[in-house]
């Protein structure tokens, strides 16, 4: 295939062909900026659903993700550079391109694939076609040679002009039907554009100004599906997965899930593992006591850790989990929320598979299947970072079976069960779970534990978790060090400890100074840790303090250049009074 020989250029910032999750996430975050900003240009391709159908499975079945348009070049000037259509080739070129070359701040040319009639000859009507789902242009070719397949020509009408799109979004109806484009539907033009005579601007591909009433239409209209494009790219990941699968010779499409052993030891024993070496200051308790106090809370009920970063709420959670359960991979699982997770990603839901629906487990739906194996002890699911993920969206469902902090309250929802037994299609996952459900009911649940972490510093980019939610667990508060006792730790054995301890200790109360400026950051125990291994690791003859601030500095875990000027100018000036 054409597209396996290129890729994307750096300056891009994300991969056009990759399906990965944060990828995706790439991709909707530069979208939807991009939209907020109205930093982008949009035509609307329109054509007939044979056309489409055709354009649209070109994305299936050739270069998955990409579908192709073309154009007649008919009476459309010029550009520049001899390419017909010019509104739309200037829009292309200006957007992406300026004299330095590709632009530091690209504005993308957004297509917007229009169905006017369901086959050639029929009258066009909204119940017809309509949107079917947009992309960027990524590149256009002229090509006289060639025509694509899927496209009739007729009375001498050749299109020439053809341009190649990465879909990003694609209407349900679509993705839920690939292999019945008889089923295939879109949304009305005419009420996006109410008010506009919009037969006249969907005769042929036509480029709107921002100026324009339906441009700021059609870009409202993309702002509402944003939460559609993630589910979009996972779609034609399957569909990348399933054919690289195939290639193989494999007859399935999926890798069979890890088997689990019939009977599996959860509970606490050897090894014990160090979690005395990680550096925490709890609210309310004292050092001694906190971590103590902390795993009782696991093996009891569901636990939240909050704070800032870098306190070692990670560190400390993933730690006692694994020494309750005597570091068996078997009892435990680590996941990182993200703004794209869904109800189907924690609880499970309907996935795409071979051009069909079935119903896929998530994490819940793993977990409960684990330990519905379980002979003695607990499972964990540590979940970090829970509010970057739409709680609502993603687990209020998993709350709702979570009930209270008591486990014996704790029951699945009887319409879980009958949503998962009404489709015809399950994973392994799915199925298993239906059978362990039968077998041991809410059982298995009783032998679950949440613990979640929660950043509440960078809270402008992150979601709400509201009382309701946090009732369920039992909650620990972490702070930044309140001297430098994390540094006396990490410390020992250097001969510059008491150099290193008072630097940061002088650094960490000109940071608390600035909370009155609005600065909430302050030196993590997590920084602390890094810079001073790194420094460790150093011959001893380039060990200086000019150094290990150089290396703190690094190890800040901050682009932002107010936090990071504000460092430089305290820094300098501890280090003006020799530490002291």
């Amino acid at each position: 295939m054409y597209g396996e020989w290129l890729k994307t250029r750096k300056q891009v910032g994300f991969d056009l062909d990759g399906f990965d999750e944060e990828n995706i996430q790439s991709i909707v975050k530069f979208l939807g900026e991009k939209i907020r900003n109205r930093n982008c240009s949009i035509c609307i391709f329109p054509g007939s659903m044979s056309h489409w159908i055709e354009s649209i499975k070109y994305s299936f079945d050739g270069e998955i993700g990409y579908t192709l348009w073309g154009d007649s070049a008919e009476r459309k000037g010029l550009d520049e550079s001899g390419l017909p259509f010019k509104s739309l080739v200037e829009k292309y070129r200006e957007g992406l391109l300026d004299n330095q070359g590709i632009r530091s701040e690209i504005s993308p040319l957004i297509g917007v694939f229009y169905s006017t009639k369901r086959k050639p000859g029929e009258r066009s009507s909204s119940e017809s076609g309509g949107i079917l789902g947009f992309g960027l242009v990524t590149d256009i070719d002229f090509d006289v040679y060639r025509n694509f397949k899927g496209w009739l020509e007729e009375d001498n009408k050749l299109w020439l002009l053809r341009f190649r799109i990465k879909v990003l979004y694609l209407h349900n109806s679509i993705r839920n039907n690939k292999d019945a484009p008889d089923k295939w539907i879109g949304e009305d033009l005419g009420k996006i554009v109410e008010g506009e005579n919009y037969g006249i601007l969907v005769r042929s591909n036509r480029c709107y100004d921002k100026s324009n009433e339906v441009y700021e239409k059609i870009l409202s209209f993309i702002q509402n599906k944003i939460k559609e494009v993630g589910p979009t790219l996972e779609f034609y990941g399957h569909l990348k997965k399933e054919r690289e699968e195939k290639d193989k010779g494999s007859l399935e499409s999926y890798n069979p899930p890890a088997q689990y052993p019939q009977e599996i030891e959860c509970k606490q024993g050897e090894p014990k593992l160090d979690c005395e070496s990680i550096y925490i200051n709890v609210d309310g308790y004292s050092p001694t006591s906190s971590r103590d106090i902390i795993k009782v809370a696991m093996k009891e009920s569901n636990v939240l850790l909050v704070g800032p970063p870098g306190t070692g709420k990670t560190a400390l959670s993933t730690c006692l989990a694994r020494e309750l359960v005597a570091d068996n991979k078997n009892c435990y699982t680590v996941a990182t929320a993200n703004s794209l997770w869904f109800r189907r990603h924690v609880i499970g839901g309907e996935s795409i598979s071979n051009g069909g629906v079935m119903w896929k487990g998530g994490l819940f739906i793993q977990a409960y299947n684990r330990a519905s194996r379980i002979k003695d002890g607990l499972y964990f699911i540590i979940i970090d970072e829970i509010n970057r993920a739409d709680v609502d969206k993603a687990f209020g469902e998993l709350f709702t079976i979570f009930s209270g902090t008591d486990p014996e309250e704790w029951e699945i929802p009887s319409s879980l069960i009958e949503e998962i037994k009404s489709y015809d299609s399950r994973d392994n996952e799915a199925n298993n779970f239906l059978e362990n459900y039968r077998k041991y009911k809410d059982e298995p649940l009783k032998r679950i534990r949440l613990v979640g972490t929660m950043n509440l510093v960078d809270v402008r980019n992150l979601f709400y978790l509201g009382e309701a939610i946090l009732r369920r667990f039992t909650i620990f508060y972490f702070k930044y060090p309140e001297n430098a006792e994390d540094v006396e730790m990490f410390a020992k054995g250097l001969k510059e400890k008491d150099e290193i301890v008072s630097l940061v200790k002088r650094l960490r109360e000109g940071f608390d100074e600035l909370r009155k400026e609005g600065i909430s950051f302050n030196i993590s125990p997590a920084s602390v840790k890094r810079a001073i291994t790194l420094y460790s690791r150093l011959p001893e003859n380039e060990r200086n303090v000019n150094t290990f601030v150089s290396l703190l500095r690094s190890s800040l875990g901050t682009l932002d250049s107010r936090i990071l000027n504000k460092f430089d100018e305290l820094a300098n000036k501890v280090r003006s009074y020799g530490g002291e």
